[in-house]
């Protein structure tokens, strides 16, 4: 199996050109041809990403956060691009066109903390699902249930009164997009990471609670989904990484 075939798999169902114009996806460091002895996949590339790479005799990673994402003037001996190269890894990376894909990070997102019927919020870029809980919770309830789902204390802009039935979802930094999930949905909860606190306030004000439940949570949920469709489709060693990604 070599990387291309490899990238094929993952361009499959999450494919590279639907990714945002300001991304970079794709093979990002290495050689296509390079035979694979196994795959790490993981958030983001670092130095202990790298080291358990080579600890499995993976010399393919598949990030989801670009190991690339802006141009680069120099590499040396302290970046990860290089120890990538020295090391004889290749790199793919998966980011806005693994958010949007049908079964990608928002979809695994939802599917996780048990939502129903999800569908596009309707952006223009598409990022972002909306979806109904089985039945309807308090704003306690559901940060109690999300906290189960996702293992992670969320942070929210508390409401008392609040009855949460339709939920806004975007794994990652999506609390931008909150506003106007509501305008198209009516939605009561918005489910992200990294939200502001001017976003919080603001959302509190139109009664819609925010949740943020953390950059790693609401996107790892994908990593079990690319590794069940890899070791399905190739008889290669995958892995999902056990070493610190660079999150929170």
């Amino acid at each position: 199996m070599k990387v291309q075939d490899i990238y094929n798999i993952v361009d499959e169902f999450a494919p590279f050109d639907t990714a945002c114009e300001w991304d970079n996806v794709g093979l990002l460091v290495g050689d296509k041809e390079n035979t694979v002895t196994g795959v790490l996949l993981v958030m983001d590339v670092t130095n202990e990403v790298i080291d358990e790479a080579i600890c499995k005799n993976c010399n393919l990673i598949i990030s989801h956060h670009p190991i690339i994402f802006s141009g680069i003037k120099r590499v040396c001996a302290n970046t990860v691009v290089y120890k990538c190269i020295r090391n004889n890894i290749t790199v793919i990376s998966a980011h806005t066109n693994l958010d949007i894909a049908d079964g990608g990070v928002n979809t695994a997102l939802g599917e996780k903390i048990k939502l129903i019927n999800l569908r596009a919020i309707g952006t223009q870029e598409n990022i972002g699902l909306v979806g109904e809980l089985a039945e309807e919770m308090s704003a306690d309830e559901f940060s109690k249930h999300l906290e189960k789902c996702l293992d992670i204390v969320p942070r929210y802009n508390r409401n008392i009164d609040t009855k949460i039935k339709t939920v806004g979802i975007c794994g990652g930094s999506g609390a931008d997009i909150a506003v106007e999930c509501n305008r198209l949905h009516n939605i009561q909860a918005f489910v992200t990471s990294d939200i502001k606190n001017n976003q919080f306030i603001d959302c509190a004000n139109m009664g819609l609670t925010l949740y943020d439940c953390g950059h790693n949570a609401t996107e790892r949920v994908v990593l079990p989904v690319l590794q069940k469709l890899l070791l399905c489709k190739c008889k290669v060693n995958t892995y999902i990484a056990e070493s610190f990604n660079g999150q929170v």
